[in-house]
């Protein structure tokens, strides 16, 4: 997934990446380029601190500190290796003044919202959808039918 930096770190921008792990834990990795130090943002600041949200639907549940991203002066970027067991979830990363800060920020340096495109990286449903139902029509298929070549080309 990429991410980009906030209205305070525009030119900030990365990847992050969640891959299977053991059990139900998915490995997550941050990398974060063009990131200016954290006291660009207040002199007080000194860390830079990730945070994971879990949410359903759009009510996000409480921040967890996950630790701090290891931050690069000379490159100018940052990075932060961990595992969770959340699928879906929002990635904060804050200006901190220590990295042992109980809630973040409102320093929000950059931020995804992390949704799992594969089917099976997805949580279960709790209730399963009711017999016969399909999901909503995406408009006509696009393309040749299957089994069925385009014409030639002339």
């Amino acid at each position: 997934f990429g991410i980009t930096g906030t209205a305070r770190a525009e030119l900030t921008q990365g990847t992050v990446q969640l891959e299977r792990a053991e059990g139900d834990l998915r490995q997550l990795t941050v990398v974060l380029d063009q990131l200016a130090p954290p006291r660009t943002h207040g002199e007080e600041l000194t860390e830079f601190v990730v945070w994971l949200v879990e949410f359903e639907g759009e009510e996000e549940g409480p921040p967890t500190r996950l630790g701090t991203l290891r931050y690069d002066a000379d490159a100018a970027s940052g990075s932060f290796g961990g595992t969770t067991a959340a699928a879906t979830f929002v990635l904060r990363i804050t200006a901190e003044v220590s990295a042992e800060v109980e809630a973040p920020s409102d320093l929000v340096i950059a931020e995804r919202r992390v949704t799992p495109r594969r089917p099976e990286d997805r949580p279960m449903r709790e209730t399963p959808p009711p017999d016969g139902a399909r999901p909503p029509q995406q408009g006509p298929a696009q393309g040749p039918l299957p089994g069925r070549l385009p014409p030639p080309r002339r």
